[in-house]
C-alpha cells in the first residue's frame, strides 16, 4: 500500500456537507459522481456503497491511469477523467450509473464473456492492443487496448465478488503505427528470419521441418529440427498432443489457432524442463487442387505475459503488472510539498531506487530532472506551467538510465488537485517506455528518404489508397509526373482519373477492378492530360492488400513516366508501316509486268515449235519470272513473319514427302550450277506435324542457298536422322565458305555476308532468315557451321517428332497434274494493263475458250452485258472503276448471280483475300498466274 493510499484511507468518510470522502477530488468525474442522482440506479446513494467498492472509486477518481468499473449485478458504469475522452459524446456522461448492457451494447458480445469470466470467479483476464470497435464522435472507430478485468472483492455479494475493475490503455495509435511500419517493410521485402515471431514450415503427413526462423529456434532450445518429422526432433510434443494436432489440421484442411497454450520442453541434461506459453495457429497449405501438403506454423512466445497474468492475484498485484508489463511507469508529483512519490514500475522505468519510492521536487537533488537527457531538461518547467493550465496533458521526452542507456518516454499528465488560485497542486503521471515506436519512426524516417531517391532516379512517383474510405496518398514525384501541384490539387480517385486521357479511363478502371477481383498485381499503360494541356504516357504498377475475408482494403504501388519511350515506339512502328507497305506495294507492282511477260511466254510456248534459239529464249524467260516470283514470295513472307501474321496450316507429315518437295523447288538452281546431290534418308519414316508448304520453302531456301554459294560442279548432300525426339536434317556443301566472325548475321533480315571471291554471288539476305523463322514456328531451330573460306559450310536443322504415330498425310505429288482439255467457256478479261491482258487471252484461246478483252472497268460492263460471259477475270486496281465496284455490279444483274468471277491482282495478303470475298467474287489469284493454275479454275463447274 503506497503512502497516497494510506492518506486516503485515513481521512473522514464525510465532507462538511454530506459527501462521501472517497468522491471528494477525482476532476470532473468526482465532480459529476458528487452531483448525481443516484437514487434511480442499480448503486443507490453513496453512503451506502460497498467498502470495497469505495476503495476501488477513490483509487479510480486519483490516478491519471484510464479505468473503469462494473458493478453489482446490472454491472452499473463508473469511469474517471482518463478514460472519459477515450468514449466520445455518445457514452460520457451519460453512461455514468447505467447498466453495462445499455451502455456498451454494441460490443456486449465481446467485453460480456470477459466479465461473466471474472465475475463467475473464473479470474482475470488479460488482453493486448485488441481490438475494440466502438461508436464515439459520430462514427464506429476500430479501437484498440490493452486491458485487464480484475475482481473487486465484496464479501456481501455472492460468490465474494462485487463487480469487475478495468485498467486498460488505448494503443490504437501504436497498433497503427507497428501496423503500417510492417506494411512499409513488407514492400521492402524483410527476410523471413527477421520476424519477431516465431515461424516454421511443415512438408507432408509426417509433418518434416522444411524451414523454421530464428525465433523458432529459439523457442526450442536451439535443437537441429530442419529436415526432421516434429515427432523426432521433439518427442514432448507427441506427449503433449502438439502432434495429434497437427495430423487433424493436415487432414481437415482447417487452421487451428491457440491462445496461450503450454509447451513443455524437457532438455536431455540435468538440468529442469522449461515451461513456455504461446499463441500459435497451424495454417494448413493447399495446392491448385485444393489438398494439403503441408502446414505454416506462426506464433508469439507469450511467456511472460502469461507469467504475469497468473501473477495477479490482488487488484493492487493486477494493476502493477498490467504497467510492468506495458513498460509503463507512474508517481505523483505534489507542488506543495515539493515530493515526489514513485511506483515501483516508475523507479524501473527510471534506473531509481529511492527509499520507500519518495523522491524530491527542484534542486539539484531532483531526482526526475536529473535522469531527463541534457536537451529535454527545459520540458520539466514546461510541463509545470502546462500543469497550471489544463487538466491534462501530452508529454515526450528522453531520460538517461544510470547504465547509459537512452529511452524515449511518452505518456500524459493528468491533475487530481488545485489551490484556490487554480494551480496544480498534484500532478499524476503515467510515462511508457516508446523507445521502440521512435526506432520504428526513425527507421520508417531513413526508408523513406530512401524510396523518395529511388522514385527521383528513375522519374517514377508512388501512391498508396485506402479502398475502405477512399483516402489516396501521392509522393511528391507522383505530383510532378501528373504535373499537379500539392498546394492546390488533392488527390482522389475521381480525380486522378479525370487526369487520364478520356479514351483510358474505361479501359484503366476496367483492368484495375479484374485485377484487384483477381487477386494479381495491375500492370498497365496508359495516357494522361496534365492540366497545361501537353499529353503524357505512363506505365502504372500496383498491388492490392487484402482482409482476414479476402476483401481489398488497401492499393499501392507506382507510377512512371515513359513518354520518351512511348515516342521511340511509334517513330519504329511507323516506319515499320512504311516498310510494310513500300514492300506490299512493291511486290504488286512488279506482279503486273511479270504477269504479262509468263502470258507471253506461255502463249510463245503452246504456238508451235520454235527455233532452238527462241525456244532458249522461252526458257531463259521462264525461269526468271519463276525466280523473281519466287523472290516476291520471300520477300512478302519476310515481312509477314515479322509482323507475326504468318499463319501455318499444320498436318502430320513425313520428313521424307517435305524433303522431297523441297528438292524439287530447288532442283531448277542445283541442275543449272552443275552440282551433284546426295541425298541419305532413314529407311525408317520420321513423323513430323508441320506445314508441308513451309518446311519445303525452309529445306529449298537451304538447298538454293547452297547451290548458289557453291562453285560450279560442286557437291552437295543432304542427311535425315533422328536424334531422340528430334528429326535432324543437315545440308552440307563444297562452296565458298564464312568466316567465324560473319557467323552472327547469316541468319539477320536483309544480312549478306561479303565474301572475298571475286565473283558476285548476288541474293537478298532473306532465305536463310525466312528460314530460321519458319522453323522456329515449328518449335525446331537452325545452326550453321563453316570452317572457314574455302572449306564449305553445314546447315543442321532439328524439328520435334510426333510422340505417338498417326495416320500420315497422303504425299503430294511433286509435278502438276496434267493440263486436261475440257469444254470451251466463254472468258472475259478485265486489266488496264494491255499486255497482261492481250498475253493471258491469247494463252487462254490456244486451248480452246473464247475470250473478250477489256482495259477498263466501265468498258468491262458494256461488254459483260453484250457477250454474256461464263467467267470473268478481273483485275483490282483499274481506273475509272475499280473490280470490286466492277464484281459488285455484276452481281446486282439478273445474270451475274451465275457468273464465275476471279480476282487476279498483286495483292495477296490475307485481308486483300477477305475484302475479295466480300465483294462477291468466286476466287483469288496472285500475279503472275500460271496458265495451269486459271484453266484449273476454268474447268470447275
Amino acid at each position: 500500500m503506497t503512502k497516497a493510499t494510506a492518506r486516503l484511507q485515513d481521512e473522514n468518510p464525510h465532507d462538511e456537507v454530506g459527501v462521501p470522502a472517497f468522491l471528494r477530488g477525482g476532476g470532473e468525474m468526482g465532480a459529476l459522481m458528487r452531483g448525481h442522482d443516484w437514487s434511480g440506479t442499480a448503486l443507490g446513494p453513496p453512503r451506502l456503497w460497498p467498502q470495497s467498492l469505495r476503495t476501488v472509486v477513490r483509487l479510480m477518481l486519483n490516478t491519471g491511469h484510464p479505468m473503469y468499473i462494473w458493478w453489482g449485478p446490472q454491472r452499473a458504469c463508473l469511469y474517471n477523467d482518463a478514460y472519459r475522452s477515450s468514449i466520445g459524446p455518445e457514452r460520457h456522461p451519460g453512461s455514468l450509473g447505467r447498466p453495462a448492457r445499455e451502455v456498451w451494447e454494441e460490443i456486449w458480445d465481446i467485453i460480456n464473456p470477459q466479465i461473466e469470466q471474472v465475475m463467475s470467479g473464473g479470474g482475470a483476464t488479460w488482453h493486448r492492443d485488441q481490438l475494440v470497435p466502438i461508436t464515439r464522435h459520430g462514427q464506429l472507430e476500430e479501437v484498440y487496448w490493452t486491458y485487464s478485468y480484475s475482481p473487486i472483492d465484496d464479501e456481501c455479494a455472492p460468490g465474494g465478488i462485487g463487480g469487475v475493475l478495468v485498467v486498460c490503455t488505448e494503443t490504437t495509435q501504436q497498433v497503427l503505427t507497428a501496423r503500417q511500419l510492417v506494411s512499409e517493410r513488407n514492400q521492402l521485402a524483410q527476410l523471413f528470419d527477421q520476424s519477431p515471431t516465431f515461424m516454421a514450415l511443415l512438408r507432408g503427413p509426417q509433418h518434416r521441418v522444411e524451414l523454421a526462423n530464428p525465433a523458432y529456434l529459439a523457442l526450442v532450445g536451439g535443437r537441429p529440427v530442419l529436415g526432421k518429422t516434429v515427432a523426432e526432433a521433439l518427442p514432448e510434443a507427441v506427449e503433449q498432443g502438439y502432434v495429434e494436432l497437427l495430423d487433424r489440421v493436415f487432414a481437415s484442411g482447417e487452421a487451428f489457432v491457440a491462445t496461450g497454450a503450454r509447451f513443455e520442453l524437457r532438455d536431455t541434461s540435468d538440468h529442469p524442463a522449461v515451461d513456455s506459453f504461446v499463441d500459435f495457429v497451424y495454417q494448413p497449405l493447399k495446392d491448385d487442387e485444393d489438398q494439403v501438403g503441408g502446414i505454416f506454423v506462426n506464433g508469439m512466445d507469450v511467456t511472460e505475459r502469461t507469467l504475469a497474468e497468473r501473477a495477479m492475484s490482488e487488484s493492487e498485484a493486477r494493476f502493477r503488472s498490467a504497467l510492468q508489463a506495458g513498460r509503463m511507469g507512474s508517481w505523483e508529483t505534489d507542488y506543495q510539498s515539493m515530493t515526489r512519490h514513485w511506483s515501483t514500475e516508475g523507479m524501473a522505468l527510471f534506473g531509481l531506487a529511492l527509499p520507500e519510492g519518495c523522491g524530491q521536487v527542484g534542486g539539484p537533488q531532483d531526482e526526475y530532472v536529473t535522469r531527463l537527457h541534457p536537451d529535454d531538461r527545459h520540458l520539466a518547467e514546461n510541463y509545470r506551467k502546462l500543469a497550471d493550465q489544463q487538466d491534462s496533458f501530452v508529454a515526450d521526452y528522453r531520460i538517461v538510465r544510470p547504465d547509459g542507456t537512452l529511452l524515449w518516454l511518452s505518456g500524459r499528465g493528468l491533475v487530481v488537485a488545485r489551490g484556490p488560485d487554480g494551480r496544480a497542486h498534484r500532478l499524476i503521471s503515467i510515462m511508457a517506455d516508446a523507445t521502440e515506436r521512435k526506432q520504428a519512426e526513425d527507421q520508417l524516417r531513413i526508408e523513406r528518404e530512401r524510396l523518395k531517391l529511388a522514385l527521383n532516379a528513375g522519374r517514377m512517383g508512388a501512391y498508396d489508397m485506402n479502398i475502405l474510405d477512399g483516402e489516396l496518398w501521392w509522393s511528391a514525384q507522383t505530383y510532378q509526373i501528373f504535373g499537379v501541384s500539392p498546394d492546390s490539387f488533392v488527390p482522389t480517385a475521381q480525380s486522378m482519373l479525370e487526369l487520364l486521357h478520356p479514351q483510358d479511363r474505361e479501359e484503366f478502371v476496367r483492368l484495375r477492378g479484374e485485377a484487384i477481383a483477381e487477386g494479381r498485381p495491375f500492370v498497365h499503360e496508359f495516357r494522361i492530360v496534365r492540366p497545361d494541356g501537353t499529353e503524357a504516357w505512363l506505365a502504372h504498377r500496383g498491388q492490392a492488400e487484402y482482409d482476414a475475408e479476402g476483401q481489398p482494403t488497401r492499393d499501392f504501388g507506382i507510377t512512371m513516366d515513359i513518354s520518351d519511350r512511348k515516342e521511340s515506339e511509334m517513330l519504329l512502328r511507323e516506319a515499320d508501316r512504311q516498310k510494310d507497305r513500300f514492300i506490299a506495294v512493291l511486290a504488286h507492282e512488279l506482279r503486273n509486268p511479270l504477269a504479262a511477260i509468263a502470258n507471253a511466254v506461255e502463249v510463245l510456248r503452246r504456238s508451235g515449235p520454235a527455233a532452238p534459239k527462241a525456244s532458249w529464249c522461252h526458257d531463259v524467260i521462264a525461269r526468271q519470272v519463276k525466280q523473281m516470283t519466287h523472290l516476291l514470295d520471300d520477300l512478302l513472307d519476310a515481312s509477314r513473319l515479322s509482323r507475326g501474321q504468318l499463319r501455318l496450316r499444320p498436318q502430320v507429315l513425313g520428313l521424307a514427302t517435305v524433303i522431297e518437295h523441297a528438292i524439287e523447288i530447288a532442283a531448277p538452281h542445283i541442275e543449272a550450277a552443275g552440282h551433284t546431290l546426295r541425298v541419305s534418308m532413314l529407311e525408317q519414316e520420321l513423323e513430323l506435324e508441320g506445314d508441308l508448304t513451309r518446311l519445303a520453302q525452309v529445306f529449298s531456301n537451304i538447298l538454293i542457298n547452297a547451290a548458289k554459294y557453291t562453285p560450279p560442279h560442286g557437291t552437295l548432300s543432304l542427311d535425315g536422322v533422328r536424334d531422340g525426339a528430334h528429326a535432324v536434317v543437315t545440308v552440307t556443301d563444297s562452296g565458298i565458305g564464312i568466316e567465324a566472325l560473319h557467323m552472327p548475321k547469316i541468319f539477320e533480315m536483309f544480312g549478306q555476308v561479303e565474301s572475298s571471291s571475286s565473283r558476285s554471288q548476288g541474293g537478298q539476305g532473306i532465305g536463310l532468315a525466312l528460314a530460321k523463322g519458319l522453323v522456329e514456328m515449328h518449335a525446331g531451330s537452325i545452326q550453321v557451321h563453316s570452317e572457314g573460306l574455302g572449306r564449305g559450310s553445314s546447315f543442321e536443322v532439328r524439328l520435334p517428332l510426333l510422340v505417338a504415330r498417326r495416320p500420315m498425310a497422303p504425299s503430294v505429288s511433286s509435278g502438276g497434274a496434267p493440263v486436261m482439255r475440257q469444254d470451251a467457256r466463254n472468258v472475259l478479261i478485265v486489266d488496264d494493263l494491255q499486255d497482261a491482258a492481250d498475253s493471258l487471252a491469247e494463252a487462254l484461246r490456244t486451248e480452246g475458250h473464247s475470250v473478250d478483252v477489256a482495259y477498263d472497268g466501265e468498258q468491262a460492263l458494256r461488254l459483260a452485258e453484250a457477250k454474256r460471259p461464263e467467267v470473268v477475270l478481273l483485275d483490282l486496281g483499274m481506273p475509272k472503276m475499280d473490280g470490286f465496284e466492277v464484281c459488285r455490279r455484276l452481281r446486282a444483274t439478273d445474270w451475274g448471280c451465275r457468273l464465275l468471277i476471279i480476282a487476279q491482282t498483286g495483292w495477296g495478303q490475307q485481308h486483300d483475300r477477305e475484302r475479295t470475298r466480300d465483294a462477291g467474287f468466286d476466287h483469288h489469284v496472285v500475279k503472275p498466274v500460271a496458265l495451269a493454275d486459271v484453266l484449273a479454275l476454268l474447268r470447275r463447274p
